[in-house]
């Protein structure tokens, strides 16, 4: 996928529980793929402090961020509140004109946020311009004020107009680029690419130097075709998590026991290895290659080969107490 085809979405959501009305931000090439990514996110309402599932039945409605366009002189962006919860999830009240905006961060993304900036600190770097870079990796796309507001919830001392600052320097460098707006605001995004060859280079490389700009200059058009993901069909035997392929970066199930699915190749090999699938076709030439390339492999191995690691948590959570200890 390109970087022009990707853009905002604001995802609304009504709480289960108190029927306050809150938002996320997705970045994606479509509704439907905003929608679809944001399903299984999780969500401490603001308000009654409840937890729960983002589901199809609590969505509202997606729209692009470029529809609700606001001058940005008819009114000013107020952080109304701003906490990170014992789960480690992240929840930013804006408060715009007479309305309050709640936008929550899930606990994956601000693990990737922790994650980079232990890298900062170690290297003696840190910085509140390098801290909004690690929000936006991490998130994918923001405003001022909403950067401002995750990192005040983070311990971080900052203000809107330094987070403006900064944001207007990476664009001008080519680190981000901007897209829309967001309560009057202008909305940064990071591009897809580089978002992701972070996050996994600092899997096998826990002190990458993220920051350098080699690191996020966007990469050069490959001028050689890329290798073709091979799929094969599966029968679930377990109930099974929501992944997200490092094949063809496409989000997977969650799937009941008895679904049949069509997954990459190697994301296959990975549900059927730990026991969540059996192969529809066990005697197929691409089964049997797959049996033959990987029998030798660890399952930690194949995981990063199969899934995203952003999106495998308690990998990260494995791999942060062998750091700590």
């Amino acid at each position: 996928m390109s970087q022009k085809q990707l853009m905002p979405f604001i995802v609304r959501y009504t709480c289960p529980f108190c029927d306050l009305q809150g938002e996320i931000i997705v970045v994606a090439s479509s509704r439907k793929k905003a929608a679809s990514k944001a399903l299984g996110t999780p969500i401490i309402c603001p308000r009654c402090g409840r937890g729960f599932i983002l589901k199809h039945e609590y969505m509202r409605g997606v729209f692009p961020l470029k529809l609700i366009e606001v001058p940005k002189r008819i009114a000013e962006v107020k952080i109304e509140s701003a906490k990170r919860f014992p789960d480690d999830t992240v929840a930013v009240t804006l408060r715009f004109l007479r309305g309050e905006f709640s936008n929550i961060f899930p606990r994956s993304e601000v693990k990737v946020f922790d994650r980079l900036m232990r890298v900062v600190k170690a290297a003696g770097e840190e910085k509140i311009k390098l801290a909004v870079l690690a929000v936006l990796i991490a998130h994918g796309a923001g405003t001022r004020s909403l950067i401002t507001g995750f990192l005040l919830a983070n311990g971080y001392k900052t203000d809107i107009s330094t987070v403006g600052e900064a944001l207007s320097r990476h664009a001008s460098e080519g680190y981000i680029y901007r897209d829309g707006s967001y309560l009057g605001e202008t909305v940064y995004i990071m591009p897809e690419e580089t978002r992701l060859r972070i996050i996994e280079r600092l899997k096998f490389e826990p002190y990458l130097e993220w920051y350098k700009p080699q690191m996020l200059k966007p990469a050069p058009p490959l001028k050689f075709v890329r290798r073709k993901v091979e799929y094969e069909w599966v029968k679930f035997i377990k109930p099974s998590p929501r992944f997200r392929s490092a094949e063809d970066y496409k989000y997977y199930g969650p799937y009941r026991e008895g679904e049949i699915a069509k997954l990459p190749l190697i994301l296959a090999y990975f549900l059927v290895r730990t026991g969540y699938a059996e192969w529809l076709n066990p005697k197929k030439e691409t089964v049997a290659k797959a049996e033959e390339i990987f029998k030798f492999e660890t399952i930690p191995k194949i995981r990063r080969q199969a899934v995203l690691t952003e999106f495998y948590e308690e990998e990260k959570e494995e791999e942060e107490k062998e750091e700590g200890g």
